[in-house]
């Protein structure tokens, strides 16, 4: 079974998020097992910095729905 249908990825910086170095990720994925389709978004906020532990990544939204 092929899973992922459609997968998408979306990167956006607010001038607000920017001037303190934090942007927004948002990938969104759909899957189509037989009949059902399964819609997944997940949004992260997460600051950009040298270090890799200083990687600040929060997931903050997880909503998935059956049609």
């Amino acid at each position: 079974m092929a899973l992922p249908a459609t997968f998408e990825v979306l990167s956006f910086r607010s001038p607000e998020l920017a001037l303190t170095g934090w942007g927004v990720d948002s990938a969104s994925t759909t899957f189509d097992p037989s009949a059902n389709q399964v819609s997944v978004t997940v949004l992260v906020i997460g600051k950009a910095a040298a270090s890799y532990f200083d990687r600040l990544r929060f997931l903050v939204i997880i909503s998935g729905f059956f049609l």
